[in-house]
């Protein structure tokens, strides 16, 4: 039996339902001379969005620690947080964002929220232009992202670029656990195993024959919902292939670098798919909506993304930061906290947080927010500093105390429907970009 939505929103899989149960723990006041302080800030340091065009142009502030541009260019990785999957408004500013880095950066390389083992189909096609691009869209964009008109055109206008500069193209990989579904599930993973599987029988199988059949065995229970009523004997058998597999990846030179690093990387995500389905917990009436021990599958999740990145960054980054997008619960450098994601028994640790504890400050974190729909308390200030877009970095030396300890205190910023999460802003995230 599938595990209903509420009880996914755990994941943030596509965190899309919910109700706004966020109370007065979602946002602790600070005195109203700290929420003026803020604003006097966010007035003195908000730049305008260009309307067209170049997103970065004229965001230079003498007020902040080096211009924007500078401080998003000397970044290993620059994430973008979106509030919503699929809005059209932060689709946009990803698209003007990706293309400024790449002019103004030296960026090749974005990593979107979907498979780390069907990006792959993405890439190729980036690369060479063959296949059709819808059944390219819909095998490499998992949880049915292929339905935003907004992915398509950005896989077509990649490619027109690596067209153009054939010497220098753009890549495009994933962060996620394989196997997200329409249905907002994990009930198509088995795509890790066959890949793995499907990669050792085209080389040299010789002594691996036993292993390639424990993958091809376990495969089609390799879903979140399915994986625990496997018998713990038959799941142990799993380990022990990967790690069998995985020695001779290492020793095969004469394999392309690239090649086996990437294949190593998939096994280390098929042993993180196997413990967090491991953990998942089981079905229970006594929590119809999110349970307090899916902390535990949300974590692995978030730090399987990390280490996805991580890799991106280590084999394929070439000059600039790597360019990240992603749903604000992913990007953020903070634990997922507020509204539905209260029910966990402990706070799991976001991507961005497992990113900014490996990379401290070369982790650039900006997150879009909004004042349409159940506007947070960061929300409400931002609206109150400026008509129109704009973004603003919350890291200028001249702010004042309380300013500071607004930005310090626990705040709530509104995503998906009707939901929010309670952070610290100062914490989470580096800069803000706002749309009215």
């Amino acid at each position: 039996m599938r595990p209903g939505p509420r009880r996914l929103a755990a994941l943030a899989l596509t965190p899309v339902w919910g109700l706004a149960f966020c109370m007065a723990a979602c946002a602790t006041p600070a005195s109203q001379s700290d929420d003026e302080a803020f604003r006097d800030y966010a007035q003195m340091h908000v730049r305008p969005l260009p309307a067209t065009g170049d997103l970065l142009a004229g965001l230079q502030d003498e007020n902040a620690p080096g211009a924007v541009t500078d401080r998003l260019c000397a970044a290993k990785i620059v994430a973008l947080g979106e509030p919503e999957h699929g809005a059209p408004g932060p689709l946009r500013v990803r698209d003007r964002l990706f293309r400024s880095l790449i002019a103004r950066c030296g960026t090749r390389v974005i990593v979107l929220e979907t498979g780390f083992t069907e990006a792959a189909i993405l890439n190729q096609w980036l690369q060479t232009g063959s296949g059709d691009i819808d059944d390219v869209l819909r095998r490499g964009l998992t949880w049915g992202f292929d339905r935003y008109p907004q992915n398509r055109a950005l896989l077509l206008w990649m490619r027109e670029y690596n067209e153009a500069h054939p010497h220098d193209p753009l890549h495009l990989y994933g962060m996620d656990i394989p196997g997200g579904d329409k249905e907002d599930g994990l009930g198509a993973t088995r795509v890790v195993l066959d890949t793995i599987g499907a990669f050792i029988a085209s080389q040299s199988p010789e002594g691996l024959e036993r292993e390639v059949e424990v993958l091809e065995d376990l495969a089609p229970h390799f879903t979140l919902t399915a994986w625990r009523s496997v018998p713990a004997p038959r799941r142990a058998a799993l380990k022990p292939a990967l790690d069998k597999i995985a020695a001779r990846l290492h020793g095969s030179d004469h394999l392309p670098v690239l090649t086996r690093e990437w294949m190593l990387q998939n096994i280390e995500v098929a042993r993180s798919s196997a413990a967090m389905f491991a953990s998942w917990p089981q079905a229970s009436s006594n929590h119809p909506g999110i349970p307090p021990e899916a902390w535990q599958s949300a974590q692995i999740r978030d730090a399987t993304m990390a280490a996805n990145v991580m890799w991106v960054q280590q084999h394929i980054h070439r000059r600039g930061p790597v360019f990240v997008t992603a749903h604000t619960a992913h990007t953020m450098a903070a634990k997922v906290q507020g509204s539905i994601w209260d029910s966990y028994a402990t706070p799991p640790a976001a991507m961005g947080d497992n990113l900014r504890t490996r990379l401290g400050r070369q982790y650039v974190t900006i997150t879009i927010s909004r004042t349409a729909g159940d506007a947070g308390s960061l929300d409400r200030a931002l609206s109150k500093a400026r008509r129109g877009g704009f973004l603003l970095s919350l890291t200028a030396p001249n702010a004042t105390d309380a300013a500071r300890r607004w930005m310090e205190s626990p705040q709530s910023i509104h995503v998906n429907a009707k939901d929010s999460l309670r952070i610290s802003p100062a914490q989470a995230f580096d800069m803000l970009i706002h749309l009215p």
